[in-house]
């Protein structure tokens, strides 16, 4: 990335989401941090709201206002060439609507773009709604391809994620 550097979305950062063990034992959730890519200054990493350290982008502690006990697992992140961070993640145990009863996994994402980057409550789309399957190791992808003398900049972003269906024996 390059660019204007003080803003914690902007380029010349260095950013960073993994899965962190929020309490013992299990329930995982996604965090994040980022860094200046400035090779003449020892990276400080940052919330990305302007503190030392990192922060929870989302922790699935509440459904609807609900207490749950799910994990956030694997998570992927990309950034575009409009420099969004996109980051996507398999949350488990996501909670079933009816008609269906159990709980799967699913691919949940989140974009610095739409106004829930700050709220850790806050996932933007449910991209596999499978409620039948699990959905499990999404994968993003930001494209930037060069052809001779053609320059080829997507806006979109590309998701990939194994959908686990069950097979039936004869």
């Amino acid at each position: 990335e390059h660019g204007n550097s003080e803003d914690p979305t902007g380029f010349d950062r260095i950013h960073v989401v993994w899965q962190r063990e929020r309490v013992v034992g299990g329930v995982y959730d996604i965090y994040y941090t980022t860094c200046q890519n400035l090779p003449e200054v020892p990276c400080t990493w940052e919330d990305g709201q302007g503190h030392q350290g990192y922060r929870p982008l989302y922790e699935s502690s509440t459904d609807q206002g609900e207490p749950v006990q799910r994990n956030s697992l694997v998570p992927s992140i990309c950034i575009n060439q409009g420099n969004y961070i996109h980051v996507a993640w398999q949350e488990e145990n996501f909670k079933a609507t009816s008609p269906y009863t159990s709980d799967f996994s699913e691919i949940l994402y989140k974009g610095s773009a739409w106004s829930g980057w700050t709220d850790a409550r806050v996932y933007v789309e449910n991209i596999s709604q499978t409620p039948e399957t699990n959905s499990q190791m999404p994968s993003l992808a930001c494209v930037q391809d060069h052809w001779a003398n053609w320059e080829y900049n997507s806006p979109f972003v590309h998701i990939l994620w194994n959908d686990d269906f069950g097979t039936s024996a004869p």
